[in-house]
């Protein structure tokens, strides 16, 4: 059963998620940039890192299957409800056109730079200059799993050997490749600091999973 916890700043925490062995951080780390990292021994590991997610884990589930969702569709900027209401039947459907348009702009940036590809979720931490040898963090969706899997960056053998193997993920606010779905990394972190355990029960959870099937 996956674990939170809300570490450091009290008001605005960081959050470590752990499946009983290990355990992974999301962090502002005094920065504006996102990170995410595995909470380990960077010299002694290897392998690839996997962390799964199951709908047993009830609201954390809920949250990665969301952030997964809007990630693949595109869903950066979603159409509140609430701005609807006291509007003209055509000026909502002038929305929903503008915000389908707005979404397939985002899906083909994301297809384009490598983001999302045939439903995986594949991102290259903004910390290694070199694409092609930056640590990685892929989150898959398999049938009621989501899949998180963290991959240490990789030595360029023309050049020296790396000072610092890490799999540090680090997701830049602004100027970023992946601009603008730091809004989703951002949020979703944000849901996670609301989380509460102690107001949270099996019968809310079944509600919310049925809410998002």
């Amino acid at each position: 059963m996956i674990k939170i916890e809300k570490i450091n700043n009290e008001n605005n925490p960081d959050i470590i998620i752990c499946d009983g062995v290990n355990s992974f951080v999301i962090a502002r780390n005094n920065l504006p940039d996102l990170c995410w990292f595995p909470e380990l021994n960077y010299y002694l590991n290897n392998e690839d890192i996997i962390f799964t997610i199951k709908e047993e884990d009830g609201e954390i589930y809920i949250l990665f299957k969301q952030l997964y969702q809007d990630i693949i569709n595109g869903n950066i900027f979603p159409l509140k409800e609430e701005g609807l209401r006291d509007i003209s039947l055509n000026d909502i459907i002038k929305l929903r056109r503008k915000n389908e348009q707005q979404k397939l702009r985002f899906r083909k940036k994301a297809e384009a730079n490598g983001l999302i590809n045939n439903g995986i979720i594949t991102l290259h931490s903004d910390d290694y200059d070199e694409f092609e040898y930056s640590s990685i963090l892929t989150i898959k969706k398999i049938d009621k799993i989501i899949e998180i899997v963290f991959s240490k960056n990789k030595n360029n053998s023309n050049e020296n050997l790396l000072s610092r193997p890490t799999y540090n993920i680090r997701i830049t606010e602004s100027g970023g490749r992946y601009w603008p779905f730091f809004v989703l990394f951002a949020n979703f972190r944000r849901q996670l600091q609301n989380i509460d355990w102690e107001k949270t029960n099996n019968e809310t959870i079944k509600e919310k999973i049925l809410k998002y099937k």
